[in-house]
């Protein structure tokens, strides 16, 4: 079966590896070269340091208004 994997980020091509390994053709289209963008810089990796607040009341215990 062949898949066409649209974004070549961290998930994108996370995802590409292990389709390929279950045995699919995969392809891997990207409007850029790869060589740009937050996967290249930090491999992905968003810092949860770096969340708003507002967006994990649970964690803090309370909403907050803004970040």
């Amino acid at each position: 079966m062949k898949v066409i994997i649209i974004g070549g980020g961290i998930i994108g091509l996370g995802s590409a590896y292990y389709l390929q390994q279950a045995g699919y053709s995969v392809t891997v289209v990207d409007r850029t070269d790869m060589l740009q963008g937050c996967s290249y810089g930090n491999a992905g990796y968003v810092c949860p340091a770096t969340l708003c607040r507002s967006l994990l009341p649970a964690l803090y215990g309370r909403a907050s208004n803004g970040c």
